[in-house]
Parts: structure tokens; C-alpha cells; sequence
């Protein structure tokens, strides 16, 4: 169950639409967003959701710490799985190699999860509620249970009596606003955050989405983006694609080609709800945070280090593009707000932040992308996660 909003808001049903949607939203964006506002939505219904678990074998040393990743918008689970280079570019393969299982998910208007109303169903409050659904599953090892079965790949028993001690939840993007807006109303549900493609800083929300493009999905590509119905929008070309995701010089141009090919179509719901509702402090999540924002060489950041609470369990890092534009406006370096980050969780054992080299808003996919898995890796590792 979640409440959602209706906004007043011009409707996408048009290329022409989809730019003048971006003016509309851009001209009332915050402090004022909330004037679109009419009135609740209350969801109660069920969601078809597309997701993948990835188990090794019952010895694995990590093989009881779940992470649960949250891919952000214009993607699918795929972000975390790159069919490229997965031995460089596979956040899944890297965890299961140091013997964690991973959850991965096509979030609700994406992928091959369901395509509901895009304007007062995929919105923020509701991908909260399943993101904490797909935890609560996972926590009570009724996941699987729960589930129809597409394929196996494996042990049958393993994978239907797993239930992991520890959760860790790694978000990028969107994805990451998710992860904190969950921890923020259910604090106690995870053991660890890495939030990756975010980072609180001075030059936040100065990049907004009448920077770049936009098609109405099923204009753009009819066949492709057949499901995907009125309210649905998607970047217009390879050059929107570079400027939100890559910074030159640390990417290969194949990988362009890559993105374009899975790139996937967005909501107003989850644009409009996101201005409205998202960040909120998380109040009651104790665990170690990450976010990304110390460079992988020896780049000078003030790191917060550990919070000053007793018998705090979790932790948290921030983790982003040294030359994320979405984020920095293209420089990351000496802009992190430690103050507000610490606010946004006053009682995690740990908030730490990490800033990837050479890399922008797309991490997965950059060149030293198997550094920055390794990165998040020991961070875990340091919190016995």
C-alpha cells in the first residue's frame, strides 16, 4: 500500500509533448513543485516484476549477505549485468566473486516488469513500497516462493530455502533516492547502503531534465517501445546518452552503443514525485552508508568517519563520478556537503564517501569500473558485510 499524488502536468503522448513536458516541469520545479499537487492516490494492487538471484554454491563465504541493487532511470536491471565485458563491466559477476548473492530487478515501468499508468502509479512512493516488498521477501526467505519461476540455473532447494542474514542495498541514480527513501521510512530493514550516481553537494539540482532531450518512447521507436504508453519518454539520441552518463576519455565508444541499445524509457510520475518527496532524512536506519565521492587514486576528501552513536549495526557509502555532470555539473572534486550527509543519516554507524576517477555519472560501464566495484567491495568488507 503507498500514497501516491496526482500532478497537474502536461500529458506526453508526442515527441513535441515530451519538450514541452520539460519546460512545463522545469519552470515549477522546487520550492514550487508542490503546487502541481491535487490530491492523493492511494495504490493497493500488485506489481509484476522482473528479477534475477544469483547464488553460489552453499560454501561461498559472502553466500548469506544479500545485495539487493536498484538500477536508476533510463535503465533495467542490466545496468548491474552488462552483457559487454561482464568479466570488466558485470557489478553481479564481480560480487559473486567475492561471494556475495545478488538481487537485481527491473524497477516497474522498465525491462520486463510491468508498464503501469505513468503518471499516478510509477511513482516514488509506490517503487518504495516494492523495493521494501522484494527486502521483507528476501529477509523471510520466501522470495522464490513468491515467485514464477522463468528459469533455473542451479541447485532448485538452494535457491528456495535461501534466506541471507545480512542485507545490503546498493542503488545508483534514482535508484539510490529509492534506497534512502526506504531507509528513511524503514530504517531497521538493512544492514548496509552503497549509493552510488548521488552524492549531497553544492552543485546539486543546477542540472535538471530540460538539459537533455527527450522523445515520447513510442514515437521514438514503435516497435521497441510498443508497451510503453502515454507518459512514457525517452533520451532522444547517443549524444543525450554522453552527456547525462559518460565523461571522454573514460569510456569505451562501443559502450555508447550499448546504452543506446538497452536505454529505457522514463516516467513523469517518477519526475514529479521525485521533486516532491525525495531526499528525507533517514532517521532510523543504523547501518554504513558509502557514497561516492573520493577519487580511486589518493585524492584528498574529508571523509565523516564513524558517527558518534552506541550500538549502531549498519553503515553507508556515497559513491559517485569524479566528473559526474548529472550530480556536480561535470566536477565532483570539492564539492561533497560531509555536514548534510551526516544529517540525511544521524544515527548510521558510518557515512563514508568515495569519488571515482576519470569516471561520470554511468559507473558500471567506465573504464576503471572493476576498481570501483573493488572499492565498494572493501568498504563492506570494513563493516563485516
Amino acid at each position: 500500500m503507498a500514497t501516491n499524488y496526482h500532478f497537474t502536468q502536461p500529458q506526453i503522448d508526442s515527441n513535441i509533448d515530451a519538450t514541452d513536458w520539460t519546460i512545463f516541469v522545469t519552470a515549477l520545479s522546487p520550492p514550487n513543485a508542490t503546487s502541481r499537487l491535487v490530491g492523493p492516490v492511494p495504490v493497493n494492487q500488485l506489481f509484476t516484476v522482473n528479477a534475477q538471484l544469483c547464488l553460489l554454491s552453499e560454501n561461498a563465504e559472502k553466500r548469506n549477505i544479500l545485495q539487493i541493487a536498484t538500477h536508476g532511470n533510463a535503465w533495467d536491471r542490466r545496468y548491474w549485468d552488462a552483457e559487454v565485458n561482464p568479466g570488466e563491466y558485470s557489478y553481479v559477476n564481480a560480487s559473486l566473486n567475492q561471494g556475495y548473492s545478488v538481487l537485481t530487478f527491473d524497477r516497474i515501468g522498465t525491462g520486463a516488469s510491468e508498464k503501469p499508468d505513468a503518471y499516478d502509479i510509477v511513482q516514488s512512493p509506490v517503487e518504495v513500497e516494492i523495493l521494501k516488498g522484494l527486502t521483507q521477501l528476501a529477509h523471510s526467505g520466501q522470495l522464490l516462493h513468491s515467485a514464477k519461476l522463468l528459469s533455473l540455473n542451479g541447485n532448485k532447494s538452494a535457491f528456495y530455502n535461501h534466506q541471507p542474514s545480512k542485507i545490503v542495498h546498493i542503488g545508483h541514480s534514482y535508484g539510490s533516492a529509492l534506497v534512502t527513501s526506504m531507509l528513511a521510512k524503514y530504517g531497521n530493514i538493512s544492514d548496509g547502503a552503497i549509493l552510488t550516481g548521488v552524492l549531497l553537494n553544492t552543485q546539486l539540482n543546477m542540472v535538471n531534465v530540460a538539459h537533455f532531450n527527450h522523445d515520447f518512447a513510442r514515437e521514438q521507436d514503435p516497435i521497441r517501445f510498443a508497451d510503453y504508453g502515454s507518459g512514457y519518454f525517452v533520451l532522444t539520441s547517443k549524444a543525450d546518452l554522453q552527456k547525462v552518463y559518460y565523461h571522454k576519455g573514460g569510456f569505451e565508444s562501443a559502450l555508447l552503443n550499448y546504452t543506446d541499445h538497452i536505454k529505457q524509457p522514463e516516467t513523469v510520475g517518477d519526475y514529479s514525485s521525485e521533486m516532491v518527496f525525495m531526499p528525507v532524512p533517514a532517521l532510523n536506519f543504523t547501518g554504513p552508508v558509502q557514497t561516492s565521492s573520493k577519487p580511486h587514486h589518493s585524492f584528498p576528501l574529508k571523509l565523516p568517519g564513524i558517527v558518534a552513536y552506541p550500538n549502531q549495526p549498519t553503515s553507508m557509502q556515497f559513491f559517485v563520478g569524479e566528473f559526474d555532470y548529472v550530480n556536480c555539473i561535470g566536477d565532483c572534486r570539492t564539492t561533497y556537503l560531509e555536514e548534510a550527509s551526516m544529517e540525511s543519516f544521524p544515527i548510521a554507524k558510518n557515512v563514508s564517501a568515495y569519488l571515482q576517477a576519470n569516471t561520470g555519472h554511468v559507473l558500471t560501464l567506465a573504464l576503471n569500473a572493476s576498481g570501483g566495484f573493488q572499492e565498494i567491495f572493501n568498504y563492506l568488507d570494513l563493516w563485516e558485510l
